[in-house]
């Protein structure tokens, strides 16, 4: 079900995923319904790069509200953005938003990266958006407790 979404997703998703280290796993948030991955600040460069090459818009919390409006209103709703925090967006030909979220620990030690998709609220099919998340980053029964 993953290529009705489209194969620019997938790709995405596989070139930030290729410098994540072994010891990372991807898992899925229940509490934000994405998945994650959380890694060591030392690996903050070789991680954060892919990304903003990638992704088509980079978004902060001084720029969020330029994000296109159901998305903005989605992403204020779910997650909201502060200082420190982007969020990256990429649109496919069908109006399917995959977005990334990266969002440092108050620590400083650690990045929790959060992706995900969204649509339309009106014909978002969530088990059709999870199955696509759980193939790409190839995520196995397991969930985390959403830090």
């Amino acid at each position: 079900m993953a290529s009705t979404i489209g194969k620019k997703h997938g790709g995405i998703c596989a070139k930030i995923s290729m410098n994540i280290s072994s010891e990372s796993q991807w898992c899925w948030d229940e509490k934000f319904n994405t998945a994650l991955v959380v890694f060591d600040k030392c690996d903050r460069d070789v991680i954060y790069i892919p990304i903003t090459q990638e992704f088509d818009t980079q978004w902060d919390f001084t720029t969020i509200e330029k994000s296109p409006p159901r998305f903005y209103t989605y992403f204020n709703r779910v997650f909201g953005v502060v200082p420190g925090q982007k969020v990256f967006t990429s649109t496919n030909a069908s109006g399917t938003i995959l977005f990334a979220v990266w969002w440092p620990w108050g620590d400083g030690e650690k990045i929790s990266l959060r992706v995900g998709l969204h649509e339309d609220d009106k014909i978002a099919d969530p088990d059709r958006l999870k199955e696509s998340l759980y193939n790409w980053f190839h995520i196995q029964d397991q969930t985390s407790d959403s830090r």
